[in-house]
């Protein structure tokens, strides 16, 4: 799809022209803004090069899964997630078989790390339904269970949402870089260098560095009171460095886009699940049930540019209907989208994003 098309919604749904788009979202000046010139350093080991595996495979494809009734209150429906994630798997692939399309991202020589937003806590986070079927399809996939990491930075997050400690050798692993019993802690080889704040350097996870060979980034639909998105970019870049929060008066850019190039971050992410069977229009990323709704939906991508520029969407539409004003034209404009975009992270442009609805039948239809 060339440049000034209208993005579509798959062979079965009527075009969504970019007018449609935009229309009351405020996203035209998204489209325009430039994100901040320059950047910091970035380091790494000399023996970790990209790995060709993990590149988007699909740049500009989003797949929406949107199943009623997948969520009743706050509590997501196991097996309707399941049907969800299985749906949006093979559309995005173009697999018949559900254990295949895993293949194509991981394999039972990997170690694989999930990425979840537990911000939110037991309100908005990354539910642990959809992990348990991710969890289902890696081992199906030949992942043995033990090597397969659950994690977000904070432990005191992991329980909060729900996620129980495991850093034994028997079953599925999850814990956090800080806190806890074992944290993982930061490798000081491996980071991203910037002349912000007090502490100039940001080292990455130990779990991302040394530990993983892939990951699965679940971030959550949300707003963010810093950065516009609290989408899948900023869940890995803020979400598995240390010293990030220097970064929020500069809303983020260009320190998000910069951090994903690393090869431990763009060199191992291969895929992207945004939860958005709860998801919150305001006052995010920390959870807040007055500004929480049920999309009951899942967005799933290779491409993490793509999939948060189509989550901001989203996000504007329902601050429309709420009459709040738009988050791209705010004190919060989400520019690192258009500046991991001019890094080469993704496509971030309107006319060339293929967005695919599928539609699933209610829960008990």
């Amino acid at each position: 799809m060339g440049a000034g098309q209208s993005a579509q919604r798959g062979t079965e749904q009527e075009p969504v022209t970019r007018r449609q788009l935009l229309k009351g979202a405020g996203l035209g000046a998204l489209s325009l803004a430039a994100g901040v010139a320059g950047g910091g350093t970035l380091w790494a080991r000399a023996d970790e090069g990209a790995d060709n595996k993990a590149r988007a495979r699909w740049p500009g494809r989003v797949i929406e899964v949107s199943k009623p009734g997948s969520i009743v209150g706050s509590k997501p429906v196991a097996a309707a997630v399941g049907e969800m994630l299985e749906a949006g798997l093979l559309r995005l692939t173009g697999e018949a078989d559900l254990t295949e399309a895993w293949r194509l991202f991981v394999g039972p020589e990997d170690v694989v790390g999930i990425k979840v937003d537990c911000s939110g806590g037991p309100q908005c986070s990354t539910s642990k339904e959809l992990v348990g079927e991710v969890i289902r399809g890696l081992k199906n996939a030949g992942v043995p269970d033990n090597e397969i990491i659950v994690f977000d930075r904070f432990a005191d997050d992991l329980r909060r949402a729900g996620y129980r400690y495991n850093t034994g050798s028997q079953g599925v692993r999850c814990f956090a870089s800080e806190g806890g019993e074992s944290p993982a802690g930061y490798d000081e080889a491996v980071g991203y260098q910037a002349p912000v704040g007090d502490r100039q350097r940001s080292p990455a996870s130990n779990i991302v560095s040394k530990m993983v060979t892939r990951l699965v980034n679940l971030p959550v639909l949300k707003d963010d009171g810093a950065v516009g998105i609290a989408g899948a970019l900023r869940n890995v870049a803020f979400g598995c460095f240390s010293n990030t929060d220097r970064f929020l008066a500069l809303a983020g850019d260009p320190a998000i886009a910069d951090i994903w190039r690393l090869p431990v971050i763009q060199g191992k992410v291969v895929l992207n699940v945004m939860d958005a069977l709860r998801a919150q229009f305001d006052r995010g990323p920390l959870a807040d049930p007055d500004f929480c709704w049920n999309p009951a939906s899942l967005y799933l991508a290779t491409d993490p540019v793509a999939l948060d520029t189509i989550g901001l969407w989203v996000i504007e539409q329902k601050r429309v209907t709420e009459d709040l004003s738009p988050i791209a034209g705010s004190n919060r404009p989400p520019t690192h989208l258009a500046t991991a975009a001019s890094r080469g992270l993704g496509v971030g442009e309107w006319g060339k994003i293929d967005l695919v609805t599928v539609d699933l039948p209610a829960v008990g239809r």
